[in-house]
């Protein structure tokens, strides 16, 4: 739900400052207010308008929010200016990085689990080989078991 709340403020905090400094610049913005506009969402509606307003140092009504998160609907074109914002985008994005984190992490994970068999099997090796020297005490003298001392 933050996630969802964060995208929907900041869409209505950077459509205001737009809307305040250059009235007649048109938007073009992911979120639409009548996702926000059910009972369903009343809460996440209230969140809205809330974060909004406590962001800005504001008292702006929900309806006035509302309309400042539409504001975002131009359709772009060839003529005069327009802004294009996505604010935070969190929920394809974050899962995504997640999804790739995870999967560094399991390939971190197999690497070290790699490593740690290769020095088990060089730690095998090494007891092998050196469990085959004897020492003659006849000769006085180190043999190697394979030249048959």
């Amino acid at each position: 739900m933050l996630i969802i709340v964060a995208d929907f403020a900041s869409q209505a905090i950077i459509n205001l400052a737009i809307m305040d400094s250059f009235p007649n610049d048109g938007i073009i913005a992911e979120e639409d207010a009548a996702d926000l506009k059910t009972e369903e969402t009343k809460g996440v509606r209230e969140k809205v308008v809330q974060w909004t307003n406590e962001i800005l140092g504001t008292s702006f009504t929900t309806e006035k929010i509302l309309e400042a998160i539409d504001f975002g609907k131009s359709q772009g074109g060839t003529q005069g200016r327009y802004w294009t914002l996505d604010p935070v985008d969190g929920t394809k994005g974050i899962i995504i990085i997640i999804i790739i984190i995870i999967i560094i992490i399991i390939i971190i994970i197999i690497i070290i689990i790699i490593i740690i068999i290769i020095i088990i099997i060089i730690i095998i090796s090494l007891i092998n080989y050196f469990s085959k020297i004897r020492i003659s005490s006849s000769r006085s003298i180190c043999c190697l078991s394979f030249f048959n001392c």
